[in-house]
Formats: C-alpha cells, sequence, structure tokens
C-alpha cells in the first residue's frame, strides 16, 4: 500500500472516530431533549444564536417493519390475501438487470421511462472500521483483482442495508429529504 493511501486511511478512520463518538454524543443529547419534551403537546423549535433545533411531536409511536426474508418464503396466496386484506402495502422497485437489457432494446414505455431516475455510482465501496472485530466483510487481499459486476455491488448493497439500515438512528440528521416515508409520518411530516 502506497503511504499516501496509508495517510488517506489513517485520516479517514481518525474521522471516523470522531463522527462516531460525536454521533454518541448527540444521541445522547437528543435523548434527554425527547426526555424533557415528553409534557409538550406539540412540536416547537428552540432557536440559538447558530441555528435551531427543531423538536416534533411524533403522530405515531408505533410503527411496523415486515421481515422481508420471511415473507418472501410465504406461499404466494398467503401473500395475495395479506394484500387484498390491505395490511401490507406494495412497494415497487426497479429490477435493474431488465430494465438495462430493455433499455438497450428501446423496450421502455415512455410513461415509465419519464418516472425513472438514473443514478451512477462510485466505482468502489469505502467503508471505516473503528473496531476490527466489527469487521463483518472480509479483507480483500491486496494482489487479487476483484470482479466489477452488478453481482457483486448488489450482494454488498445486500451487506450494507442489513448492517447499517437506512433507517438506522445514526444515519438520519432529520432533514426530510433524508427520512423514510415511515420516519416522515412518524414526525408529521408531508
Amino acid at each position: 500500500m502506497s503511504d499516501e493511501l496509508n495517510k488517506l486511511a489513517i485520516e479517514a478512520l481518525t474521522i471516523q472516530k470522531r463522527i462516531k463518538n460525536d454521533t454518541n454524543k448527540l444521541k445522547k443529547i437528543k435523548d434527554q431533549l425527547i426526555e424533557k419534551s415528553k409534557t409538550r403537546n406539540s412540536s416547537y423549535n428552540i432557536n440559538i444564536e447558530d441555528g435551531r433545533i427543531r423538536i416534533m411531536k411524533c403522530k405515531k409511536l408505533i410503527y411496523y417493519k415486515l421481515n422481508e426474508k420471511g415473507f418472501s418464503k410465504l406461499d404466494n396466496q398467503t401473500k395475495n390475501d395479506l394484500l387484498k386484506k390491505k395490511l401490507l402495502k406494495v412497494k415497487f422497485i426497479v429490477n435493474n438487470d431488465n430494465y438495462d437489457d430493455a433499455l438497450i432494446n428501446n423496450l421502455i414505455p415512455n410513461t415509465l421511462k419519464e418516472l425513472i431516475e438514473k443514478r451512477e455510482r462510485q466505482p468502489f465501496y469505502v467503508s471505516v472500521y473503528t473496531d476490527i472485530k466489527k469487521n463483518i466483510l472480509s479483507k480483500p487481499d491486496d494482489n487479487k483483482d476483484l470482479e466489477d459486476d452488478d453481482e457483486n455491488d448488489d450482494v454488498i448493497d445486500d451487506i450494507i442495508l442489513n448492517v447499517f439500515p437506512p433507517d438506522s438512528e445514526n444515519f438520519t440528521d432529520d432533514d426530510p429529504k433524508d427520512l423514510s416515508e415511515i420516519e416522515k409520518q412518524e414526525k408529521g411530516i408531508e
């Protein structure tokens, strides 16, 4: 590993440790703010010199998350029954492989084409681990070339989403554009 890469890695690790420490401190402060706000009946702001803190009253204190792996194991009839009873909503995602093929062959209907936003990824993922024991991804051999294919990207996406779910408390700054639909509903954001 070159000295330049090593220096960048050390700097990244130092910053990651500071972020983790600050994130933990911020969580404790937010928990204290929530505890001291429990007697209030509505959302409110705390204006300070450098900005403001918005404390939003949640409309619903309980939400439910579906175990998608367990659900996928159910038979289709059971899945359909749950949908018909309106206990579940259907969430649509783009099947990237099929969409790519259809796009190449110009088979995408305009109505769908207008709804799809194309996003590009960086060619690599960078993860910074502050504790070697928590590193669940195997360390690639420096001499081994990793294949660059969508299957590996999807596997890494799955691992990252399972280890660091998007609704994890460490990954939200309460900016509405960063919140999931459930978090928006909880916080009363339309």
